[in-house]
């Protein structure tokens, strides 16, 4: 699942609402893995029914070269 906002808070947020209804609607269902893009950042983050693992956002415009 991939949320795109404008602001990263709100694009989480939004996220967290789409992720619990899933978790009510397919009750077997072990994890979900989403992505949150904003103006400015990408977070991937993995969902379970204990919680939430989530990267530290990082900037897409910074050119990395390794």
């Amino acid at each position: 699942m991939v949320e795109i906002k404008i602001d990263y808070d709100m694009a989480l947020d939004q996220l967290l609402t789409y992720i619990s209804q899933i978790f009510m609607k397919c009750i077997d269902r072990l994890f979900v893995i989403a992505f949150t893009l904003s103006k400015h950042s990408f977070c991937m983050h993995l969902f379970d029914h204990s919680g939430i693992m989530s990267s530290a956002p990082f900037n897409i415009h910074k050119v990395s070269i390794r």
